[in-house]
């Protein structure tokens, strides 16, 4: 059983082929019309669901933890919404959630 020498070909290192497949790859095109933005409604909603509606955990978290006064979350247009999202045993659980505004 003698030591056995990987040629130069085949010393390449992953680096190497990782590079190569980046550089002859290509990115898959999709033909997909873009999400339209939020209601603006809709985020002055969650943006009343956050102040006018007593103290929440939402709010809490955003002046207390995070350090942000009030009039900077009301000038960015920061909310509060309901969302549903799939737990463990894949079921919908609804989530206390922050939602911020798409500012384009």
């Amino acid at each position: 059983a003698g030591v056995r020498h990987a040629s130069v070909a085949q010393a390449r290192t992953t680096e190497d082929r990782f590079r190569d497949f980046l550089e002859t790859s290509t990115p898959v095109q999709r033909d997909v019309e873009p999400l339209p933005l939020p209601a603006r409604k809709l985020q002055a909603c969650y943006s009343t669901q956050l102040f006018d509606q007593g103290p929440n955990e939402v709010e809490t978290y955003l002046r207390e933890t995070r350090g942000l006064q009030k009039r900077t979350l009301r000038k960015y247009g920061v909310g509060r919404a309901n969302y549903n999202f799939l737990d463990d045993a894949n079921q919908w659980v609804k989530a206390e959630c922050v939602s911020f505004p798409w500012i384009m």
